[in-house]
């Protein structure tokens, strides 16, 4: 008898965190800041909100073990038996699944309860606390062991699909809904940079990624297709109320003059221009070898305990200069005459190569070397010995596979890397590193709105 509270009680775990949490805003005496009367603010934030997620992980594996309890001797119990554990094991399944996947918005039911992962979360836990009960009060007379000798594949099955479907008729249907709405909206965010870009003489298809704001405010990312080349775009739009039309304010493709920057993430990106960037990374690393730094020195070298690397860690591309030469705006019309539509595209410059860029001095290829802090390390000695690496590095780096330009490297966190000059494969001139704008990863700057990106109309 005290086996089977204990039983009830924990199939009721998952209900009664969700129906705690679901009161606890109801109550709205929560605070943030001046506001009081809120459903979840700091409080819950900072002090309640952990002990809910370690509730719900102790309900999950309490559940769990019962559900085993459950599962022993199943094919000698009842038919209903079966069909009762067949359709709580997948009820506790489903509600697992939800919580990981999409169960967030659960953790804040009374906000935000028709969420997806709220409803998801709150329909399985009925049916884990609905038929776990069921299953602890079934009477043991009834489970008549001659009436299943085997598992009967009909009873599982209904089990089994009775939480399923009526997950998947509220969460799910809610979730499809979302999606439809959130096209919706993107579809009208489309137009509208379409129509605006445009206007600017910067025509394409765009595709709307992802979208982040307010009514009246959306930051948003985006990618503008001309003939199968993209490139990819950030915006703003705003509109003065809910009745008035959107505009793109802000964006980081505007005239293609102006947005020159951005689309040259195309050739710094290309696979011509990733060969580049391993043509001088292999030389670095042979002149690291050569001066026996080995040891001391690396590129893109294992990540040491509590390291965390971006993307200037990593071999990349920089913008030397904002203003475009002449020389490359006459590459560009070139290729803009081109009968090539490809080659066409963006006014030209996202046909560009990497080869006209350096030579150029556009854009400069940059190598960050790993310098791994050694415990015991006088940080005094480190610094002047930096400064020696970059000495010896320089004067062995062959060149002579590469065409003339600004290459760079920056040994380990020093920020002052230095710049060479290369003409007819020699270093003519070297100077500490003068900053620039890396050409980045258009897929890993996703959703990093920065209004400095922003281009001139």
């Amino acid at each position: 008898m005290k086996f089977k509270k204990v039983i009830k009680s924990i199939v009721l775990l998952p209900l009664l965190i969700f129906l705690a949490t679901f009161i606890y805003g109801l109550l709205s005496f929560d605070v943030s800041g001046m506001d009081e009367g809120l459903p979840y603010g700091l409080i819950y934030s900072f002090v309640i909100m952990g002990y809910v997620y370690l509730a719900y992980l102790l309900a999950f594996v309490l559940n769990g073990i019962v559900a085993v309890v459950f599962l022993i001797k199943f094919s000698r119990k009842s038919v209903r038996l079966q069909f009762l554990i067949s359709g709580y094991l997948a009820a506790l399944l489903l509600l697992v699944a939800v919580w990981l996947t999409m169960g967030y918005s659960s953790l804040f039911p009374f906000t935000a309860f028709f969420a997806p992962g709220t409803l998801g979360v709150c329909v399985a836990s009925i049916f884990v606390a609905a038929l776990g009960w069921s299953i602890s009060n079934y009477p043991a007379s009834e489970n008549n062991e001659a009436e299943a000798k085997k598992i009967e594949i009909k009873s599982v099955v209904y089990g089994l699909l009775l939480p399923v479907l009526a997950v998947s008729l509220t969460a799910g249907v809610r979730l499809l809904m979302v999606i439809q709405t959130s096209n919706n909206k993107h579809e009208v965010y489309q137009e509208v940079i379409e129509a605006k870009l445009a206007e600017a003489g910067t025509a394409g298809t765009v595709k709307v990624i992802k979208s982040y704001g307010s009514e009246d405010y959306i930051q948003l990312d985006y990618v503008l297709t001309q003939e199968a080349v993209d490139v990819y775009g950030k915006g703003v739009l705003n509109r003065e109320n809910a009745q008035s039309e959107w505009e793109l304010t802000d964006s980081t493709l505007t005239t293609y003059k102006n947005s020159v920057p951005t689309i040259l993430q195309v050739p710094a990106h290309s696979e011509a221009g990733q060969r580049f960037l391993s043509t001088f990374s292999e030389a670095v690393e042979k002149a690291i070898v050569l001066c026996d730094l080995a040891d001391t020195l690396g590129i893109d070298t294992p990540l040491e305990e509590n390291e965390i690397r971006t993307a200037y860690d990593s071999p990349y591309f920089s913008m030397k200069t904002e203003s475009i030469s002449s020389e490359v705006e006459a590459w560009a019309k070139e290729n803009g005459a081109s009968s090539d539509k490809e080659k066409a595209v963006f006014d030209g410059y996202a046909a560009l190569t990497i080869e006209q860029l350096m030579t150029s001095q556009t854009v400069s290829a940059v190598i960050p070397i790993q310098h791994p802090y050694k415990e015991g390390s006088d940080l005094d000695e480190r610094e002047q010995n930096v400064e020696e690496y970059y000495k010896v590095l320089i004067k062995a780096i062959d060149f002579s596979a590469m065409v003339d330009g600004y290459y760079e490297i920056i040994i380990g966190n020093s920020h002052r890397g230095q710049q060479m000059l290369v003409k007819n494969h020699k270093v003519v001139e070297v100077i500490e590193s003068q900053g620039g704008s890396m050409l980045k990863r258009p897929e890993d700057n996703l959703g990093s709105y920065t209004s400095s990106e922003y281009m001139q109309w």
